[in-house]
């Protein structure tokens, strides 16, 4: 993709473009991961509105509080980048390219009630965890977005019995 195509992008949406692959993947993934960081933009964007605003409400013309406009933005933002980089994972899948796998050295270090306690996590999440330092590069600024109610508990509970910082990362 030429440079004019991305020369719009902030500098941190353009590292994310690089991170998706950028100039190496195919065209139609290349319009998947542009648009990925074209959300990223809009998405600060929104966050930088709101910061402003002083918060997530407004006061309306009648004196009622309302949900600041910047808040929806923002989220489906924030919806489209996850799209966009499970598009980017189901192509790669579908092309018999995998992600690049996380170091699991660090698995050696636990006990074997830990492994067994890391294992069950596991099997409830659906999901592999790994610790944040060693997933690569780009992998982990969106990964966590994933969970939702009882399985961010599940994570959380994980984290605090094993004094790490998980992630959750590959489908089991």
């Amino acid at each position: 993709m030429s440079k004019s195509k991305t020369e719009h992008l902030s500098p941190e949406a353009l590292e994310l473009w690089r991170d998706l692959g950028g100039d190496t993947l195919k065209p139609d993934a290349q319009v998947i991961a542009l648009t990925t960081a074209e959300a990223f933009d809009r998405m600060r964007a929104a966050q930088q509105e709101l910061r402003e605003a002083g918060g997530v409400a407004v006061v309306d013309r009648y004196g009622q509080y309302k949900q600041h406009p910047a808040l929806s933005a923002e989220q489906h933002a924030r919806s489209a980048i996850l799209r966009g980089v499970a598009a980017l994972r189901r192509m790669q899948k579908a092309d018999g390219e995998a992600p690049p796998k996380p170091d699991e050295s660090w698995r050696a270090d636990l006990t074997q009630e830990e492994l067994s306690y890391l294992a069950d996590a596991e099997k409830k999440l659906g999901m592999r965890l790994y610790r944040r330092d060693c997933l690569p590069d780009g992998a982990s600024e969106f990964a966590d977005l994933r969970l939702h109610g009882e399985q961010s508990t599940i994570l959380y509970d994980a984290e605090k019995r094993l004094g790490l910082d998980l992630m959750p990362y590959d489908p089991l």
